[in-house]
């Protein structure tokens, strides 16, 4: 804190409601109270987080005690999410759905979709044909207590339908051993292979990269990894937010977890089609997720807002 107020500066960025405990210190810090004229305050939400956080304790299904407490947990993630509203002189969400529910409760600040951009590599020509292994890959970390439970009631749904069908469920990213021990216990045929420096050697071996969360909100970031990988995908509907696709077309769209599956299983030798949904998307989204234009975007409405300011 003594660092950040030695200088005077234009903006100061709260990155997620979690760091909204540094708000009070930073109002009412010295330094900071005494400039002429404060840095604005820019709030860049990752979720609605007054739906995101009561709809994961209303749908936790583990442990008991924990069940009990996500109540409280979601509660003061709302009141410290509208406490950095009400002192934000700018608002970043990351679906355009977000920020309509953001400017109800803010109808006064301006609010800025800011979606996320991609710099990884891009493989446009990675095509699906019989050569690649009949495996579905899902790449994530698992320490958000929603990220778990999405997987839970995924492999809870696809054992049986996989098995039959001899599909392979391959998971690429952190989670720790009990958690993977509960899944493998579900399970047993998926394969956890946990954190890797690159990931996409694994979705060059696959020919459906998942997202199967139900639980959260706002965009998902590792559909850019799928889609510029040349990897088509398999989500939830109501989850595909933030994507310029055609949800009928582009992807493997499912109401639910249970349909999520059949349609895996219904197209998973179906290359044309797999290939098809990899070209469409990619050419969709190549030019559509620059951090170039992203920075630009958010340049320009803090130099809008202090401009007003300055002359206010």
């Amino acid at each position: 804190m003594d660092e950040l107020t030695r200088e005077t500066f234009d903006g100061v960025v709260i990155d997620y409601y979690a760091m909204g405990w540094i708000l009070e210190d930073l109002l009412a810090h010295p330094s900071f109270a005494k400039c002429r004229s404060r840095p604005l305050l820019i709030y860049t939400a990752h979720h609605y987080e007054q739906i995101v956080r009561p709809f994961v304790a209303r749908s936790f299904q583990g442990n008991p005690l924990l069940k009990a407490v996500l109540p409280f947990d979601a509660s003061k993630a709302v009141r410290l999410e509208r406490r950095i509203l009400a002192s934000a002189d700018l608002v970043t969400s990351i679906t355009d759905e977000d920020r309509d529910a953001f400017l109800k409760d803010v109808p006064d600040k301006p609010v800025l979709t800011l979606s996320p951009g991609y710099s990884g590599p891009l493989q446009a020509h990675r095509k699906i044909d019989a050569e690649r292994p009949r495996r579905v890959l899902l790449v994530g970390a698992f320490d958000w207590i929603a990220k778990r439970q999405n997987l839970r009631e995924f492999v809870t749904a696809c054992c049986d339908p996989f098995a039959s069908a001899k599909i392979e469920l391959q998971i690429v990213g952190r989670a720790d051993a009990d958690f993977i021990a509960e899944i493998k216990g579900i399970y047993r045929a998926c394969e956890f292979v946990g954190p890797v420096p690159d990931v996409y050697p694994y979705i060059g071996n696959a020919r459906i990269g998942l997202m199967p969360d139900i639980i959260g909100g706002g965009f998902k970031l590792k559909y850019l990894d799928y889609i510029f990988g040349g990897l088509p995908v398999a989500t939830i509907r109501s989850q595909a937010l933030g994507l310029p696709l055609h949800i009928n077309n582009d992807i493997i769209a499912a109401e639910n977890h249970a349909d999520l599956v059949s349609r895996i299983v219904s197209n998973i030798d179906d290359h044309e089609r797999l290939d098809g949904m990899r070209q469409r998307a990619f050419a969709a989204c190549k030019d559509a997720f620059h951090w170039s234009d992203r920075g630009r975007q958010l340049y320009d409405a803090i130099d809008k807002i202090a401009k007003k300011k300055a002359t206010a």
